[in-house]
């Protein structure tokens, strides 16, 4: 759909069931989009990812929070921009269940605290 060719194109070129990451972003790739590596369902160790959430403040709207798996620990590390604000719900390791649209990032210059 948003790539502008035909569907039938696209199931040609794909086939008709689903596509791991890495065949979504080489399909990407070949009908002109480029986004950055998608991760999903599970977290690559080491590396932050952005996600799509429900809003825990807004009914029937999305959030974007950042994850980070540290592997040594075995332990998922969550960073909601909600942080800090006053009485304002937030995403945690514990009441994270699910999250969708997983983007990589990779920052140079990000401070995190893992003192969680």
């Amino acid at each position: 759909m948003v790539s502008g060719w035909p569907i039938e194109a696209i199931i040609k070129e794909a086939g008709d069931k689903g596509l791991s990451c890495s065949e979504e972003y080489e399909l990407a790739l070949k009908t002109g989009l480029y986004f950055n590596q998608c991760a999903w369902p599970s977290l690559l160790p080491n590396l932050y990812h952005m996600v799509t959430v429900p809003s825990l403040n807004l009914e029937g709207v999305t959030h974007r929070i950042v994850l980070y798996y540290d592997e040594p620990r075995a332990k998922m590390i969550v960073f909601d921009p909600n942080q800090g604000r006053e009485g304002v719900k937030v995403y945690s390791a514990e009441n994270l269940k699910s999250w969708n649209e997983v983007w990589i990032v990779i920052p140079e210059n990000v401070e995190r605290d893992d003192s969680e």
